[in-house]
């Protein structure tokens, strides 16, 4: 494999791992959030509020992962002159 090809990869991979993270970890502070302030009533709603949050998160951290890759190949890669 190119090792433009992996380097690319890898900085996607990474971004949607951490906006995957994020993500699944703003869920739980919601949704728990949601189940204290309504005595339980919303518990049932919670996990759906965690797995968008996370499928969110993955999608926005690759999307990052793919613009900061982009600014660097960009700016790194720009020929002399």
């Amino acid at each position: 494999m190119d090792v433009e090809v992996k380097r690319r990869t890898w900085l996607v991979l990474l971004g949607a791992l951490a906006g995957g993270a994020t993500g699944t970890v703003f869920g739980f502070l919601i949704g728990g959030i949601g189940i204290a302030v309504s005595g339980g009533a919303f518990g049932i709603v919670a996990p759906v509020v965690i797995i968008v949050l996370g499928v969110l998160g993955i999608v926005l951290g690759g999307m990052f992962g793919y613009l900061v890759e982009f600014i660097l190949r960009k700016t790194i890669d720009r020929p002399a002159g």
